[in-house]
């Protein structure tokens, strides 16, 4: 029988049942039902005495009895009250008692026979609606696609949680679990196998964390756990737990799915807090957990205002979005050799009129995770694509999310701007991080062969950093890769760090790329760059990122200086 929740019952630890399979029964409950059979047995004996005996309709109160008994306790427990029923009225209960007339024996078994019978009858009808109520009950309880409970046992199991806690003290907690990149592993094995997925991760999250007796389905990537008395430090390690699940292999369909696994946790002492609150404050946990890019994340109250300020964020990126506050700055892309400008990087910029210049820090991260990174992603492609289109001999590059990688809209979007001839396509360059095509390599693969057959460059941004597959170098159809500020700031001081961008720089070279250096910011950097043949460097030590005519004022100052 499924348990759920926990309680105490002086010093042991016991399970709390919530009736998923069958009726909702108490022991007090059914002690009450038994004491109201007995009385209405003993007074409906004592009426049918003084209203003269058997031989008189008040005979047949002592069916409401055998009823009741039907009700509560089904078919055994009918039989039983209808037997005592019947007896009852039996041998010593008098046919007439003003006249002293006895009951035959024929008489006294015909009636014990028939309560027998109406008992029977009734407690097998009860019985059987019964059952169904019970497997209603616990259909309405279960997810019909994968077998596990859902929201509606959380929610009852929570509550019932909670009422225990508030008289025992403990601590209640919930656990809610998301398959961040689900719908991404279905292309492996088929968009009808989320519920395998599901089901096979619930399985194994039951078995990660043993305080808890059930794994409720809260959503088609979600799922919960409901814990009792436990602290701090133990959920951290279930949380590590369930985490490293994602990172072992799912068989699912003969394939194996792995998945990227985030945590929401929190708790309430004393069931202080009603069951939804607490829901609502593990979903909250769980997006910052998304936010903050963490594995798990326990609720804070400071994560209602980031949240709150999210919100608005958002709210308000559409409306710059429609009141064109949004522009793209240039960070020139030096040669080495002469230390020419070759090119610049555009980046996004928002222009708040009350806040003025906002950090992309500060949006994008949560752009990208909405809908908004398309119309952001469209407008950053037309407009570096009219300032290349405005200025000769210049090339800009553009950084795609992971998302903007597979969105189609962008790619007619591209597709008619390379169509309509006004520049050469290679002028224009998309930058992809590892991470990102690391994700879905071969989809990435075939992604980035139709920004090829365009005829627009391609590089890897932040090499280095993700995970970094010379299998997959080889087969990306790119013509360049940008190493990462972090190993540049690193080298000076580091021989190590130095020897390995010679080696990227070697591996790029041997592969055809053109190789250029980020977060460039001192001569001495360039010095070193320029000794292992590195292409191209950016960075402050030359200039930082400009708006449009800013950059075009450096640039032909720097070509006069020159």
């Amino acid at each position: 029988m499924p348990e759920w929740g926990k309680t105490l019952r002086g010093r042991e630890t016991v399970i709390l049942t919530p009736a998923i399979d069958r009726a909702t029964r108490s022991p007090l409950r059914e002690w009450a039902a038994a004491s109201l059979i007995l009385a209405m047995l003993a007074g409906g004996t004592a009426l049918v005495y003084v209203t003269g005996g058997t031989t008189y309709s008040w005979a047949y109160l002592l069916f409401a009895p055998v009823l009741l008994g039907a009700a509560v306790f089904g078919l055994p427990g009918a039989l039983l009250v209808a037997l005592l029923a019947g007896l009852a009225l039996g041998p010593f209960m008098p046919l007439d008692v003003a006249r002293g007339l006895g009951q035959s024996t024929e008489n006294w078994v015909a009636r014990i026979a028939f309560f027998l019978g109406i008992g029977g009858f009734a407690g097998a009808l009860f019985q059987r609606l019964s059952h169904e109520t019970s497997a209603r009950s616990a259909a309405a309880r279960r997810d019909p696609r994968t077998g596990l409970a859902n929201q509606v046992a959380l929610e009852e199991v929570l509550t019932r949680a909670m009422d225990i806690a508030r008289l025992t003290g403990r601590r209640v907690s919930i656990v809610l679990v998301r398959a961040a990149d689900l719908f991404d592993a279905l292309d492996a094995v088929g968009a009808d196998a989320a519920d395998e997925i599901v089901q096979v991760l619930g399985a194994r999250i039951h078995a990660a964390a043993p305080n808890s007796e059930d794994v409720f389905r809260f959503s088609a990537s979600e799922l919960a756990l409901v814990l009792t008395g436990v602290d701090d430090p133990s959920l951290e390690h279930y949380a590590r737990r369930i985490r490293d699940m994602g990172e072992d292999a799912l068989v699912i369909r003969d394939v194996p799915v792995r998945v990227e696994l985030m945590i929401g946790i929190a708790s309430a002492e004393h069931g202080r807090e009603a069951p939804y609150e607490l829901i609502r404050r593990a979903r909250i946990a769980l997006f910052a957990a998304r936010e903050r890019e963490r594995d798990y994340c326990f609720y804070e109250p400071q994560h209602e205002r980031r949240t709150a300020d999210t919100i608005r964020l958002i709210a308000r990126l559409r409306e710059a979005l429609e009141a064109n506050e949004f522009e793209l700055y240039y960070q020139p892309k030096m040669t080495l050799a002469g230390e020419r400008v070759a090119g610049a990087e555009a980046l996004i910029r928002w222009v708040d009129p009350d806040e003025g210049l906002v950090p992309p820090g500060r949006f994008m991260p949560k752009v990208e995770q909405t809908r908004l990174i398309e119309p952001l992603t469209h407008f950053v492609a037309r407009e570096a694509w009219r300032f290349v289109s405005t200025h000769d001999q210049l090339g800009v590059s553009i950084n795609l999310s992971p998302r903007s990688l597979y969105d189609e809209s962008l790619m007619s979007l591209l597709q008619a701007l390379v169509s309509s001839g006004e520049i050469e396509p290679g002028r224009l360059e998309i930058e992809v991080t590892e991470t990102a095509l690391m994700r879905q390599p071969d989809e990435a693969v075939k992604a980035l062969r139709r920004f090829r057959s365009m005829g627009l460059g391609i590089s890897i941004d932040d090499f280095g950093t993700g995970h970094s597959s010379f299998e997959y170098l080889r087969r990306f159809p790119v013509t360049g890769l940008k190493i990462d500020r972090v190993f540049i700031q690193d080298m000076e001081s580091d021989a190590r760090t130095l020897n390995l961008v010679r080696c990227m720089i070697d591996v790029a070279h041997g592969l055809d790329l053109l190789v250029t250096a980020e977060g460039v910011e001192t001569d001495t950097a360039c010095t070193l760059l320029r000794e292992l043949g590195c292409d191209h460097v950016q960075g402050f030590h030359f200039s930082p990122a400009l708006p449009g005519d800013e950059f075009l004022q450096w640039r032909a100052a720097r070509a006069g200086h020159a």
